[in-house]
């Protein structure tokens, strides 16, 4: 007599796609964590220290967001 239960590999399947769902809402978080970190630290140098650093007030967004990339 054969009897075939489908329920297991729906539920491992569940488990599954829950757990990729959940590492990559981890990452955006992690990722946008390190967006507002880099934001609040640049925003916070004056604009004699950007100049230092060779950067201006207009490049801080764009330098948050690659930072958030590489992170």
């Amino acid at each position: 007599m054969g009897f075939l239960n489908t329920r297991p590999a729906m539920a491992e399947g569940l488990t599954e796609a829950l757990g990729a769902v959940n590492e990559g809402t981890r990452r955006r978080l992690y990722r946008y964590r390190i967006y507002r970190a880099t934001l609040h630290e640049l925003n916070a140098l004056s604009d004699r220290e950007l100049s230092d650093l060779g950067l201006r007030r207009g490049m801080i967004r764009g330098l948050a967001k690659e930072a958030a990339l590489r992170g």
